[in-house]
Protein backbone atom coordinates (compact mmCIF):
# COMPACT_ATOMS: atom_id res chain seq x y z
CA UNK A 1 0.00 0.00 0.00
CA UNK A 2 1.24 3.29 -1.22
CA UNK A 3 1.75 6.36 1.18
CA UNK A 4 -0.81 8.12 -0.79
CA UNK A 5 -3.31 4.75 -0.13
CA UNK A 6 -2.67 4.70 3.67
CA UNK A 7 -3.34 8.31 3.79
CA UNK A 8 -6.60 7.92 2.02
CA UNK A 9 -7.57 5.40 3.72
CA UNK A 10 -7.15 7.09 7.06
CA UNK A 11 -8.89 9.67 6.20
CA UNK A 12 -12.03 8.05 4.78
CA UNK A 13 -11.86 5.92 8.05
CA UNK A 14 -11.67 9.08 10.09
CA UNK A 15 -15.28 10.26 8.22
CA UNK A 16 -17.34 7.03 8.79
CA UNK A 17 -15.88 5.19 5.18
CA UNK A 18 -18.21 6.33 3.37
CA UNK A 19 -18.50 9.35 1.11
CA UNK A 20 -20.43 11.12 -2.14
CA UNK A 21 -18.71 11.66 -4.92
CA UNK A 22 -20.01 15.28 -5.87
CA UNK A 23 -19.63 16.48 -9.51
CA UNK A 24 -17.57 19.71 -9.92
CA UNK A 25 -18.78 22.67 -12.41
CA UNK A 26 -15.31 22.01 -14.52
CA UNK A 27 -16.65 18.56 -14.69
CA UNK A 28 -14.48 16.47 -12.40
CA UNK A 29 -15.25 14.58 -9.10
CA UNK A 30 -14.82 15.28 -5.75
CA UNK A 31 -15.12 12.81 -2.91
CA UNK A 32 -16.84 14.86 -0.15
CA UNK A 33 -17.44 13.36 3.34
CA UNK A 34 -18.99 14.77 6.87
CA UNK A 35 -18.56 18.01 4.71
CA UNK A 36 -15.01 17.52 4.02
CA UNK A 37 -13.24 17.28 0.51
CA UNK A 38 -11.13 14.42 0.22
CA UNK A 39 -7.43 15.49 -0.11
CA UNK A 40 -6.78 12.66 -2.23
CA UNK A 41 -6.46 12.18 -6.27
CA UNK A 42 -8.63 10.41 -8.75
CA UNK A 43 -5.71 7.81 -9.84
CA UNK A 44 -5.50 7.39 -5.49
CA UNK A 45 -9.02 6.16 -5.45
CA UNK A 46 -8.79 3.83 -8.37
CA UNK A 47 -5.50 2.55 -6.68
CA UNK A 48 -7.74 1.47 -3.29
CA UNK A 49 -10.90 -0.19 -5.37
CA UNK A 50 -8.37 -2.78 -8.02
CA UNK A 51 -6.88 -3.39 -4.03
CA UNK A 52 -9.90 -4.17 -2.83
CA UNK A 53 -9.83 -1.33 -0.30
CA UNK A 54 -12.75 0.40 -1.59
CA UNK A 55 -15.71 0.57 -3.79
CA UNK A 56 -18.08 2.35 -5.77
CA UNK A 57 -21.51 1.65 -5.51
CA UNK A 58 -24.65 3.66 -6.64
CA UNK A 59 -27.89 5.01 -4.53
CA UNK A 60 -30.74 6.23 -6.47
CA UNK A 61 -28.77 8.99 -8.50
CA UNK A 62 -26.29 9.72 -5.93
CA UNK A 63 -22.54 7.55 -6.49
CA UNK A 64 -20.98 7.09 -3.71
CA UNK A 65 -17.75 5.42 -2.64
CA UNK A 66 -16.69 3.46 0.41
CA UNK A 67 -13.61 1.37 2.24
CA UNK A 68 -14.69 -2.34 2.45
CA UNK A 69 -14.49 -4.05 5.45
CA UNK A 70 -11.26 -5.70 5.01
CA UNK A 71 -8.62 -4.66 7.77
CA UNK A 72 -6.14 -2.51 6.03
CA UNK A 73 -4.11 -1.18 8.59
Amino acid sequence: MSDAQKAAYEWMKRRGSDAAVAKTKAGGQQIMAQGDIAPFTVSTRKKMVVAGMAEYYQVGQQKRFRLLEKNHD
